[in-house]
């Protein structure tokens, strides 16, 4: 048995814990260990969330991440690609996508209904991969920072 099969027997049942409390959100009570993808407008957070997760983010000139995205993905030893998407604070209306690109167009229509005309929403889209080809990792894609320019700077 390989190192890397050990650390995942061992390790698996607290990650699928954690993932656990987390769907019940624990985070408002508890600091989870979770990475959050922060930097200037345009900067390239969302590329790197495409690199680990294989997610076609949405991209574009100006503002295109409105609100928070949380994507938790599980390896699994299954071939089988699954994922979920929805509103964190409506698990009850999540959608599973049949690829990547779909979970892409999904992100795009989700950051459409919450954020509506305003600029940026304070909900949450929350997307769940299993996969052999993801790490057993989650992270957040927040809005990147706007610098406006005021008199005097």
């Amino acid at each position: 048995m390989s190192l890397d099969e050990i650390f995942s027997k061992e390790s698996r049942p607290v990650i699928d814990f954690i993932d656990r409390l987390r769907s019940l959100g624990i985070e408002k009570e508890a600091a989870i260990p979770q990475i959050a993808v922060v930097g200037d407008q345009s900067s390239g957070k969302s590329s790197v969330l495409e690199a680990i997760s294989g997610i076609p983010f949405p991209r574009g000139k100006g503002l295109v991440t409105r609100c928070a995205t949380r994507l938790c993905m599980t390896q699994t030893s299954d071939r089988d690609w699954t994922a979920s998407i929805g509103l964190a604070d409506e698990p009850s209306n999540k959608v599973f996508a049949e690829s990547p690109a779909s979970l892409g167009k999904e992100i795009s229509r989700l950051t459409d209904k919450i954020c509506g005309k305003k600029t940026f929403s304070e909900r949450v889209i929350e997307i769940t991969i299993r996969s052999s080809s993801v790490p057993d990792l989650t992270v957040i894609d927040l809005p990147g920072i706007v610098r406006t320019n005021t008199k005097g700077q």
